[in-house]
């Protein structure tokens, strides 16, 4: 069970980088 909740807490965190980085340029460009 560590190995998925270690996989499932990476994907978070780079889909979050992600969408941060578009919902700022977004802002940034608006």
């Amino acid at each position: 069970m560590k190995a998925p909740s270690q996989r499932w807490g990476y994907i978070r965190i780079m889909s979050g980088t992600i969408l941060g980085g578009i919902l700022g340029f977004y802002v940034m460009h608006r």
